[in-house]
């Protein structure tokens, strides 16, 4: 993970975000992309606008943007890290989306403290790179901390830990949970066989859906002492998921641990 593309907006999750890809960029020697993506500003085709009241919306949305900017310069500038900025107008989905064509995971905000938790649900569903999803409780990230990986034997999951091997590799431990609700047509000692081709050993951990399956794999996660969990997201359509809840947004919602998802 040597290209890491932080989204940056602000929010109160941002310093966590800032934090956690800061310490990914260290620790896999990579570098660091912030993307500061401002909304593009929006009138009524109704009517004229005038002049001034276009230059105060500019302002409310500008000004901040560059101050923004300036204060986590700075804060770069003084950090052994190799970085650079982009800076971009529009959905920030979309132009998060544009710009990690290189990049091999991107840095979001999730949990209460994320202005639009679709913005992360987008990156998963229609992203080619993992996500790592911060909530704005997290107070620091380990990367070489234990891995806690979330299977459930779908290609989702598969993806998430192709994708994390990198970070595995380094791990202090890495532990498979998986919820006992069903049988797997690839159950975890499959994915323990294939982490160990790659010289990586993992124990496997087996959890009841008590009270519920992302309940259950948060309390794994803390047991286990994991930096992060690795997981399949949105492995129904995303109709279903807004529909009738899911795993994946739940643990969007409300998980201490950054998740990293790929779908």
């Amino acid at each position: 993970m040597k290209n890491i593309l932080l989204h940056v907006q602000d929010d109160p999750g941002m310093e966590a975000r800032f934090q956690t890809a800061l310490s990914l960029a260290r620790h896999q020697g990579g570098h660091l992309t912030c993307l500061q993506v401002t909304p593009t500003p929006y009138f009524p085709a109704d009517g004229p606008i005038s002049p001034e009241t276009f230059n105060l919306f500019v302002d409310s949305v500008e000004v901040p943007a560059r101050e923004q900017r300036a204060a986590l310069e700075a804060r770069l500038g003084s950090d052994m890290v190799s970085w650079d900025w982009r800076a971009r107008n529009g959905n920030s989905a979309i132009e998060i989306l544009r710009e990690a064509l290189l990049a091999d995971v991107i840095v979001a905000g999730t949990g209460d403290e994320a202005p639009d938790i679709s913005t992360v649900g987008a990156l998963v569903v229609h992203g080619h790179v993992p996500i790592l999803a911060v909530s704005g409780d997290v107070s620091q990230f380990d990367p070489g901390g234990p891995i806690m990986i979330a299977w459930n034997g779908k290609a989702e999951a598969a993806n998430s830990v192709r994708h994390s091997l990198p970070l595995m590799k380094s791990a202090a431990n890495v532990h498979i949970a998986t919820i006992t609700e069903q049988l797997l047509d690839f159950p975890a000692t499959d994915v323990a066989a294939y982490l160990s081709r790659h010289g990586i050993h993992a124990e496997i951990h087996e959890r009841r859906a008590d009270p519920s399956v992302a309940e259950a794999l948060t309390a794994a996660a803390r047991e286990l002492g994991a930096s992060c969990i690795v997981m399949g997201g949105y492995g129904h359509s995303r109709y279903r998921e807004r529909m009738f809840g899911g795993v994946t947004r739940a643990l969007l919602q409300d998980c201490p641990i950054p998740l990293l998802l790929s779908h």
